[in-house]
């Protein structure tokens, strides 16, 4: 192992099962942060007892009709607002996260084209927040994604952003872990995980959570 791993667990607040995950993984040292949906029901309650144990960060939220039509100082108004709903609450907000999808304006689903980089790379900036944007781009964007990713790692520098240099978004099986921690590459790799403690019906990536969950619990991927 040659890089450095952070460990961060997403969707807080969105379920019990999730906070509660998260909470005890927290508890044992096997995270390095967590992303709360301040909009969720379960946030002001996964906030306060996250608070003492890792730094939280704002997990984005932005639905289509927000964003379609949407001009560059609404989208950044709306990302500020969420900022702000943590700062209220009482909590110091560490970093930004958003999905890739949202972030870069990718997938079926996309609505805005470029997606939301420059709006929240000014966030970022103005609440001296680390941003999930890897330095190093993605595998598998095209020609035109790449060089869009490039502008705004340079953007984010010149704001003098915080940023890691891997993002790995697939958690391994447990067999695969000691190849990918042989892998790390050099830099500062952070790794986004989904736990929850148990299973809830109501929500469709329930088992990976759990499985997840489980992994984490080990400590074989504590942050290190």
């Amino acid at each position: 192992m040659t890089g450095s791993l952070r460990v961060v667990a997403d969707d807080v607040g969105q379920s019990a099962a999730i906070d509660d995950g998260v909470t005890q993984l927290a508890r044992a040292g096997h995270l390095s942060a967590a992303s709360v949906l301040v909009g969720a029901p379960g946030a002001s309650m996964a906030m306060a007892a996250l608070a003492d144990l890792v730094p939280l960060g704002v997990h984005v939220q932005l639905t289509a009709a927000e964003l379609v039509g949407a001009t560059s100082d609404q989208v950044t108004a709306r990302i500020a607002a969420q900022v702000e709903a943590m700062i209220t609450a009482g909590h110091c907000p560490a970093h930004l996260d958003l999905h890739t999808s949202a972030l870069y304006g990718l997938g079926p689903e996309a609505v805005r084209a470029g997606g939301v980089l420059a709006e929240s790379i000014e966030v970022a900036a103005r609440y001296r927040l680390r941003l999930r944007l890897p330095r190093r781009a993605p595998g598998g964007l095209t020609s035109t994604e790449a060089a869009l990713h490039a502008r705004a790692v340079a953007a984010a520098d010149a704001a003098g952003l915080v940023l890691p240099d891997v993002l790995v978004t697939e958690v391994p099986d447990a067999a695969d872990v000691a190849d990918l921690l042989v892998d790390l590459p050099d830099g500062e790799v952070e790794l986004v995980t989904h736990p929850a403690a148990r299973a809830d019906p109501a929500d469709p990536l329930s088992a990976e959570r759990v499985r997840q969950h489980a992994l984490l619990a080990t400590g074989a991927l504590a942050p290190r």
